[in-house]
């Protein structure tokens, strides 16, 4: 299945930076895991596509562009986008609809970044402490931040940070705050 989205991104040249594909790869395994079936299903490439296209709609020029500036000539058939609700089963969380969206935009600057994806309400379940797994055992550590996701901005990382940590978030914070500051000052 995602062997053959590569090879679709591939095909049409598509220079997509692995992070930025992944995030729509996660869309598509998000998508497939609502829906029981692959979202984009297709025997080849061009399947695909339309497939895609019938789901996001037909890129605009600016979309194909951005994606890709050497293919501005494609021509496309003219089709609406559908809507996701229409889309998914209705017991479906809308937020688990507004997730699956925000990664599947032509336009790589459109998609979700990563940690703002992480950030996303669909995923507040993870941050409550009593969540437990299916076999009633405790979730694995999922706020141990690295380096890189410490240096995002204090807003996002107040966002991802569970209420029931933002004491230890807030320490943490302030000693990257601190840190940062202590770098500028030397440089």
């Amino acid at each position: 299945m995602l062997q053959n989205k590569k090879c679709i991104v591939l095909q049409l040249g598509f220079l997509l930076t692995i992070m930025l594909l992944s995030i729509m790869f996660i869309g598509c395994v998000g998508a497939e895991l609502l829906l029981g079936q692959p979202l984009f299903p297709g025997d080849s490439g061009v399947d695909q596509l339309v497939e895609i296209i019938k789901v996001l709609g037909t890129p605009t020029r600016e979309e194909i562009c951005s994606m890709n500036s050497n293919y501005t000539e494609f021509k496309f058939p003219q089709i609406r986008a559908c809507q996701w609700r229409k889309l998914f089963r209705s017991k479906t969380p809308e937020e688990a609809t507004d997730f699956i969206a925000s990664t599947l935009a032509y336009a790589p600057e459109r998609r979700t970044k990563p940690l703002d994806g992480c950030a996303h309400a669909f995923f507040d379940e993870l941050r409550n402490p009593n969540t437990k797994l299916p076999n009633g055992k405790d979730l694995p550590p999922l706020f141990d931040f690295t380096e890189h996701e410490w240096n995002a901005s204090p807003e996002l990382l107040s966002k991802l940070a569970p209420n029931h940590l933002k004491k230890e978030y807030k320490e943490k914070m302030n000693f990257k705050l601190e840190e940062r500051k202590m770098k500028a000052n030397q440089g």
